[in-house]
Parts: C-alpha cells; structure tokens; sequence
C-alpha cells in the first residue's frame, strides 16, 4: 500500500501522468481507459488481488484529481473539517450518509463526490489511510467493512472532533488492523 502511495506522491508533479490518471474517474478497474491503465498496472503484479487492483483503480484517479496530502485523518474527518460546526450545513452530511451506506460496487462515485467537495474546500486528504480504508471496503470481510465505516462515522460525527484542524491528530487504527 505503502508504495503505491508514495508512486503517486512521486507523479504530483508529472502533469500528463496526472492527467492521464484523472481520465479514470468513474470507471471501474474492468473498464478503464488506456491512458489510466498505462500509469496503474505497472505497480500491480500477476498475484495482485481483485480487492487491491480495485483499490488502486479507485484511489489513483482521485489522488490525480486532489493530490493535496495530509498525515492524519480519515474521510468522516476531512469531510467533518469543511462542514465546521454549521448545523445548517447539510449538504456535506447529506452526502457523507450516502457514503457510509455506499456498497462497495458504488464506493467510487461516492468518494469521487467526497473528494470533489473537499478539493473545492481545499481540505487535503490523508491518502495512506484512504487507500487502506478502500481497500478494506472491497475486501470480502464484512466485518472489515463496518469497522471503517464506524470509524468514519466517530470522526464525523462524535463531539471529541468539533473543530478539527490539519494539526490535530483524530484516533484512527492504524494499517495492520
């Protein structure tokens, strides 16, 4: 995980990279253009899994989209820092709700939502965390799955995390959970 992150953290400033990274949002790992295929599929090998190869097809577009960083948080936090404490705020929750309750079949068009709101908000993402929490989401362990989703949900919507900041440090398990 660790490497593919730090490979796109390398392209942040190879623009026809990015770009050609970008042409594969909203397709799956099964129908994505040439273009996106040629910067992914070199970091994946024969024993690559579905789970992870799905990973990857997900979070590369996205980070090509926002590449902005940050070494904490998950995505109920970030998406809890632009929505601030504004109860009148309900678009930021509203699509957070769908979020949560996506199925892993339609977790891209959600996150694409996410990070777009973020991007817009200029909230960097912690993207080792995300990649491992997409790649759980596509796992088979249900289990798994309701985990991240409880710890998105603590982030976004606990009163411990009224006003987060890039400097705070949200509690989030870390990788080899």
């Amino acid at each position: 995980m660790t490497d593919f992150i730090d490979y796109l953290e390398g392209l942040k400033e190879d623009r026809p990279a990015l770009a050609a990274l970008r042409r594969g949002l909203g397709y799956t790992a099964d129908d994505a253009p040439a273009e996106t295929r040629h910067i992914i599929e070199p970091r994946l090998s024969q024993t690559t899994s579905q789970s992870w190869e799905r990973a990857c097809y997900i979070v590369g577009p996205l980070f090509a989209f926002h590449p902005e960083s940050i070494d904490s948080g998950d995505m109920g936090w970030h998406l809890r820092a632009i929505r601030g404490d504004d109860p009148n705020e309900t678009a930021v929750e509203r699509r957070f709700t769908q979020l949560l309750a996506a199925h892993p079949d339609d977790l891209a068009d959600y996150l694409r939502q996410a990070v777009s709101l973020l991007k817009a908000k200029d909230q960097p993402i912690h993207w080792r965390r995300l990649f491992f929490d997409v790649l759980t989401w596509q796992g088979s362990d249900e289990d798994a799955r309701n985990r991240v989703q409880k710890r998105w949900a603590a982030s976004f919507w606990r009163a411990s995390f009224d006003k987060p900041t890039g400097a705070q440090t949200p509690t989030t398990t870390e990788e080899g959970e």
